[in-house]
């Protein structure tokens, strides 16, 4: 929302324009650039991208980003969208993997979770009165101020700084607990890179699979989604201590238990 009002009042303080007829001119140039791109295509291309599937351009890029990834989809069958989306697993889109929250950090980070303020922005109130939404209200959604702003920038210092943490990342890829194809075939590599037995053509070993060391485990592993905070004040209000879950990413027994 900063960005794109940002947008709005430099190009009318260049122009000599007013703001509404910027984001105007601004959701115009957006149209042409989709009008050839279908409502499901361009959901598909949006999941794509909070599922860290597709690469999130700039944002000035993003409806150009979309108009690519829909033309790929049609010029290859096997990735194009049904409308609706149809999958075996919602969860995963078929893809066998999903990405969650490192459950060490989850824990570590109750206490300092607990310290970030969070406020609902009142965007009839945004200075000068230009509410960039009104002009697409069906599409309106909550908007939030942090305090402090970068905190999830700021958790991964904090982690980092941890002995303990020993170089895990905030988030990691799992197995998805689902039946679909591409998981059966992830779940055997698994399998067998656990029993030293993944090797190629010439008997080089392999490491894990694209899924990664680790399956995911509902009651011990918060998904992660596009709304971190969202993610972890769910799991905060609803799970106690996952003390019980190891993950060691890189070592020699990465297993579940």
């Amino acid at each position: 929302m900063r960005w794109r009002t940002d947008c709005v009042q430099q190009a009318a303080l260049a122009n000599g324009t007013k703001d509404e007829q910027e984001w105007q001119e601004q959701l115009d140039s957006w149209a042409r650039t989709l009008s050839n791109v279908t409502h499901a295509e361009g959901l598909a291309a949006i999941d794509r991208m909070e599922r860290g599937q597709l690469p999130v351009p700039a944002y000035g890029d993003i409806a150009l980003t979309i108009l690519r990834d829909a033309k790929a989809g049609r010029e290859h069958a096997q990735t194009t969208y049904a409308d609706p989306p149809s999958y075996l697993c919602t969860r995963c889109r078929d893809t066998g993997i999903v990405e969650v929250w490192n459950p060490h950090f989850v824990e570590d980070y109750r206490t300092e979770f607990g310290k970030i303020e969070r406020h609902k922005i009142d965007r009839d109130k945004i200075k000068g009165g230009f509410n960039p939404d009104r002009w697409d209200p069906a599409r309106a959604i909550d908007a939030y101020t942090y305090s402090p702003a970068s905190w999830l920038s700021i958790a991964r210092r904090w982690w980092n700084r941890k002995k303990e943490a020993g170089g895990n990342g905030l988030h990691h890829v799992a197995l998805c607990d689902c039946d679909c194809p591409r998981r059966r075939v992830l779940s055997s590599q698994l399998e067998e890179w656990k029993a030293g037995t993944r090797r190629i053509q010439g008997g080089k070993m392999l490491g894990p699979p694209a899924c990664g060391p680790t399956e995911y485990m509902p009651d011990r592993q918060p998904l992660k989604t596009a709304r971190p905070y969202d993610d972890l004040k769910r799991w905060y209000a609803s799970n106690d201590c996952n003390a019980a879950y190891e993950w060691q990413p890189g070592g020699a027994a990465n297993e579940s238990r």
